[in-house]
């Protein structure tokens, strides 16, 4: 049975068991490797640390394993350590209600998951959705691993026949053609060029590079294109190259962006320099002078698809390729950067008749239209899972649900249609 709640002394134990399981090497490793990093390029410090985030968070559990003994009582009630706590708890659990050939492929995920962000997000994505079912009372299987299906979950109990779910985690870097990690490094190489070229700038400076796909391949090329945009800044204007690279530049008053701290910006002066520059939801470095000058840079790619076209190409291919098509599916889409609250608004905003419906309903109405996905029942965002104290001592694990339901499915059961909601 998988793991939904936590009690809070029992973490040291769990911690232990863990290690047993999943040798501690494989999360100390990517740490020490993502902390290199860091030291080479300070600006991958955020990305890294949350990228990683289960295995850092494991990490600090050794040290205080090899400091003290064991992990004290006081930090139990760490709550930034929560996130750990439940994957290990839930992986075990899985593990432990496996034969052993089929234990040794969870173990494989779950170590290789270290190594890899995506199969990370992918895996705690099965586990948040696997959790929604079993605190139904539902019984939940692993068909991938057992060999029973190329689908994430079978839910045994609802419906005839039960209920295929495919989970697929969507990341920030979807439909992107430069993903962050390359963005933070080429920033990098351009950050020590252009705070000699800003020097003495007084007012807001901004550059946007529109680059015809990605980002070019050689260093050299890189430590080139970062010569250009030194090379647009001290000429003020916008220049087009003839193999389609381009560097839009404008001026802005500073007092525009609020409140900016080290390239740390808050949500007022996101949406302030998505207007300024003309883009959205962009990687930037931003630089600040002496001389109380602010610099951006936006660095995007004319080829980009956007983050719901991708995401919905992504859920297309697999309801046709991994689900079965025999008996009633579901597709569960993880937005990674999502949290419950913005989950809540989102669907707060669908019950408001004044209000026109959100680009998600008009893709998934689109989307379920289609003939060749009857066999649909409907389709799940979440948000991310959270970990929250139930009562005293005790951690309960969740997350938000958004459901669009096809009733006209030719596998709809009147099962569906208080799936999403907690028996």
């Amino acid at each position: 049975m998988l793991a939904t709640e936590i009690h809070t002394p029992d973490i040291p134990r769990l911690f232990t068991d863990f290690a047993q399981e999943i040798n501690e090497k494989h999360w100390l490793r990517q740490v020490s490797e993502s902390k290199a990093a860091i030291r080479g390029n300070p600006l991958l410090k955020t990305l890294l640390e949350g990228e990683y985030e289960i295995a850092y968070q494991l990490s600090h559990m050794s040290e205080l394993v090899h400091r003290y003994g064991s992990i004290p009582s006081a930090s139990c009630a760490d709550r930034s350590a929560y996130p750990a706590v439940a994957f290990m708890a839930q992986a075990l659990s899985v593990i432990r209600g496996l034969a052993p050939a089929e234990a040794n492929q969870v173990r494989g995920r779950v170590t290789g998951a270290f190594k890899n962000p995506e199969d990370m997000r992918a895996l705690r994505m099965e586990l948040t959705t696997a959790t929604h079912f079993i605190r139904r009372g539902n019984k939940v299987s692993w068909p991938e691993i057992t060999g029973a299906g190329t689908f994430d979950l079978l839910v045994e109990d609802v419906g005839i026949g039960g209920l295929e779910v495919e989970c697929k985690s969507i990341s920030n870097d979807k439909g992107r053609k430069i993903h962050r990690r390359e963005i933070l490094d080429f920033y990098a190489l351009v950050k020590p060029m252009v705070t000699r070229a800003i020097a003495e700038l007084s007012r807001g400076l901004f550059v946007v590079l529109s680059l015809p796909d990605r980002l070019p391949k050689t260093h050299d090329a890189r430590v080139n294109l970062a010569k250009c945009c030194c090379t647009a800044i001290f000429s003020h204007a916008s220049q087009v190259f003839p193999e389609g690279t381009s560097f839009r530049v404008g001026e802005f008053d500073p007092a525009e962006l609020g409140i900016a701290t080290n390239g740390v910006i808050e949500a007022g002066s996101r949406s302030a320099i998505d207007r300024i520059t003309g883009t959205r939801n962009r990687e930037i470095i931003i630089l600040g002078t002496q001389a109380g000058g602010v610099f951006v840079l936006v660095v995007q790619s004319e080829k980009d698809d956007t983050y719901l076209d991708a995401m919905f190409d992504s859920l297309r291919k697999a309801a046709r390729d991994q689900v079965s098509g025999r008996r009633a599916a579901l597709l569960v889409s993880g937005l990674n950067g999502v949290d419950g609250s913005d989950l809540r608004s989102i669907a707060m905003e669908e019950d408001d008749p004044s209000k026109p419906p959100t680009a998600i309903r008009v893709k998934v109405s689109r989307f379920l239209e289609s003939d060749a996905r009857r066999h649909l029942m409907g389709i799940a965002f979440f948000s991310g899972s959270s970990m929250a104290p139930q009562e005293r001592n005790v951690i309960s694990m969740a997350g938000s649900s958004y459901f669009f339901a096809q009733r006209n499915s030719n596998f709809w059961h009147g099962d569906f249609d208080r799936i999403f909601n907690s028996e």
